[in-house]
């Protein structure tokens, strides 16, 4: 009996993420974000609606994609707190805060 144990010989393409879930240059500097009106927030890029947020909260993030922010951390009473579970907002709702 032969076991294939030859990893050359594999077949199947290498897999290539798409463009819109591909995190920006800017993947690890941290920023605050503003948003511009009331928003959905979801548990997953395209997944499901979690909670909804009132316009002008502030929060923070250090990863993105082109068109999804993921919540790092948030401000509750001008006290920022990490995020304990995994939060993802539309971009197009939010606002860069300057520093």
């Amino acid at each position: 009996m032969k076991n294939q144990t030859n990893l050359d010989n594999n077949a199947f393409p290498p897999l290539v993420l798409k463009d819109e879930y591909k995190a920006t240059e800017n993947e690890t500097r941290a920023y605050a974000y503003r948003l511009a009106k009331d928003a959905k927030i979801y548990d997953a890029i395209d997944g499901v609606v979690v909670t909804q947020w009132e316009a002008r909260t502030s929060f923070t993030s250090n990863k993105r994609t082109k068109e999804w922010i993921k919540i790092t951390g948030y401000f509750v009473d001008k006290v920022w707190r990490p995020s304990t579970k995994e939060m993802w907002i539309k971009s197009s709702d939010t606002i860069k805060r300057d520093r």
